[in-house]
């Protein structure tokens, strides 16, 4: 795996990202999402309040009518594992891997 790019952090970003994590520590494992990925349905448990903070596409199942609301599960046979993975490090550091210059 290729290591994160290395960002600075300014003060107000830091802050913006501190009640995300309050919630998240608040929540506990009642805050956990189940996202299953790709066809062979590997499991993500992934706190709740950082998918919606950081995708529409969250925040609209996760807290509208939708059956994966009421089932805290959501299921993407569609997307790859490793597509996924760079989206789940970058809504928990908010940094993407690094791009090999071949």
């Amino acid at each position: 795996m290729t290591p994160a790019v290395e960002t600075e952090e300014t003060a107000a970003s830091a802050l913006a990202k501190a009640p995300i994590m309050s919630m998240a520590v608040r929540k506990g494992a009642e805050g956990l999402v189940n996202v299953k990925i790709g066809p062979d349905k590997t499991e993500y448990l992934l706190h709740r309040c950082f998918l919606i903070h950081h995708s529409e596409y969250f925040r609209k199942a996760l807290q509208g009518d939708w059956k994966e609301a009421q089932d805290n599960e959501i299921v993407l046979e569609d997307v790859e594992t490793g597509t996924f993975n760079v989206f789940v490090n970058w809504v928990y550091t908010r940094k993407l891997p690094k791009q090999d210059s071949d």
